[in-house]
């Protein structure tokens, strides 16, 4: 279950069900939505769907899930989940160790991004780019219109956590070594940041981006 809550007063304001295993990721829309039947936030979890959720209201507007004859979708749980600036387009990273490009206006899968050997775990935007990581250790840039590989990174241990600067000149990826490593778009590694005492799973940069009074909670 999804549940929302009020950021100024912390109540309950909805229970989104639906999905059939452990929430995974669950992502706002970036972008403050004024239409009750508008696309306000996704979800996705283990039963490899994605859902599309409005402002109001408790029925998905859409699902995203595996056709196996089309070759769209997931095969298997969907980790993580990002949005573009924009609000098109949607990354999202499963356990079969793809990255899926989804077109959210179209609502249809536009390009798989292939490479991984392991879960992956985070996914990220980076202008017209994305940045992925992967329980095999390693970080990948893409190139989203020829789904090339830019540069890669190895942080050494399974990577669960990724973040970028705004600009995407900086990549942040936290592991099960309990370590922040540190790169360069291009692939250089500028440092590592130590202090934590167990994995590492979530990151989040500095951003202008103002955000919503809602916040959201997923069951694991």
């Amino acid at each position: 279950v999804v549940r929302e809550f009020s950021a100024s007063d912390g109540s309950l304001i909805r229970e989104l069900h639906g999905h059939v295993g452990y929430i995974r990721a669950v992502e706002y829309m970036p972008q403050a939505v004024a239409d009750d039947s508008a696309p306000s936030l996704l979800s996705a979890a283990g039963d490899g769907t994605i859902r599309i959720w409005p402002r109001s209201g408790d029925e998905p507007l859409h699902v995203f899930e595996a056709d196996l004859f089309a070759g769209t979708g997931h095969r298997g749980g969907v980790l993580s989940l990002a949005i573009s600036e924009d609000g098109t387009r949607l990354l999202s990273g499963g356990r079969d160790g793809t990255i899926r490009l989804w077109d959210l206006q179209a609502r249809a899968q536009q390009a798989v991004l292939r490479g991984h050997r392991g879960w992956v775990e985070a996914v990220t935007f980076a202008g017209s780019e994305a940045i992925s990581a992967s329980r095999d250790g390693t970080i990948r840039r893409w190139d989203l219109g020829s789904v090339e590989v830019l540069a890669q990174m190895d942080h050494g241990a399974a990577v669960f956590a990724l973040a970028a600067s705004e600009d995407g000149d900086t990549i942040f990826a936290g592991g099960s070594d309990s370590s922040i490593s540190v790169w360069t778009a291009a692939g250089e590694s500028v440092g590592r940041m130590a202090g934590h005492l167990a994995k590492i799973n979530a990151l989040a940069p500095r951003t202008t981006r103002t955000w919503s009074r809602r916040v959201m909670t997923r069951r694991c």
